[in-house]
């Protein structure tokens, strides 16, 4: 079994499906969500509970004030997840990843956490993601991978 994470082709097709599934079961409701106090995101279910079983990552897109902050916000505190929420057009890069150290006996570098790295947390929102410097965004979709 490979350890390679699916393509992104893989995971558009299995977006499709997801999609597919949803469509097929019409009246569907938000009865997972709205039982950890998120409500209003029904239509989307299938497609976040699966982000959160395969813990990929989730990309939301809309409207300003239609509550994709407090969605994720809210879904991290309902699971009790170590959760760090970062604007993305005011955080410094090396305050996400780290600051460079390199090693003592010149074989790498290594990176110095703060309070502020993402390694370790259970849940990570990085909001206005576009309101970002495109060298910043190249940096974040890369983190994104990583992850």
């Amino acid at each position: 079994m490979s350890n390679r994470r699916p393509s992104l082709r893989t995971k558009a097709a299995q977006s499709v499906a997801v999609s597919e599934t949803l469509q097929a079961q019409p009246g569907s409701s938000d009865q997972y969500l709205s039982a950890l106090g998120v409500y209003g995101f029904g239509a989307f279910e299938p497609i976040i509970l699966a982000t959160l079983v395969t813990a990929d990552p989730l990309l939301l897109i809309g409207a300003s004030g239609t509550g994709k902050t407090y969605l994720l916000n809210s879904l991290s505190e309902a699971l009790n997840l170590d959760h760090r929420h970062y604007n993305a057009s005011l955080i410094s890069f090396d305050d996400l990843v780290g600051f460079p150290y390199p090693h003592p006996d010149g074989t790498g570098v290594r990176f110095l956490e703060t309070p502020a790295t993402l390694w370790n947390a259970q849940s990570v929102l990085i909001d206005e993601f576009s309101r970002s410097k495109p060298e910043q965004q190249n940096r974040l979709f890369l983190l994104v991978q990583a992850l």
